[in-house]
């Protein structure tokens, strides 16, 4: 699951993400700890998001959908100037948090 909240400040979005994912380890190395799976996963899967929201930034689609989220915080006549406006300025914060089964 992921929770998303928007925010604004000084005129500048922020959202905070939170992505939830449950796993199931089937298998493991002996010398390998579950809070090591866990961790190492946790670091990987934010790695990779900032990695492509960055290229996606750059490149000023929002793949994510971000916007959307910042419909009811910005004056409608200024929701059309968001790619090129808000969604550069636009800062996440973007954890993931893994929970054993």
């Amino acid at each position: 699951s992921i929770k998303m909240k928007p925010s604004m400040e000084n005129n500048m979005p922020l959202l905070s993400s939170d992505a939830n994912l449950k796993i199931h380890i089937l298998e493991r190395k002996d010398d390998i700890t579950n809070y090591q799976i866990k961790k190492e996963l946790e670091n990987l899967i934010e790695e990779r998001f900032y990695d492509m929201f960055e290229q996606a930034q750059t490149n000023k689609t929002d793949i994510f959908g971000f916007g959307q989220h910042f419909r009811n915080l910005i004056p409608y006549q200024e929701l059309k100037d968001w790619r090129e406006e808000y969604y550069p300025n636009l800062k996440v914060n973007f954890q993931v948090h893994v929970s054993l089964q």
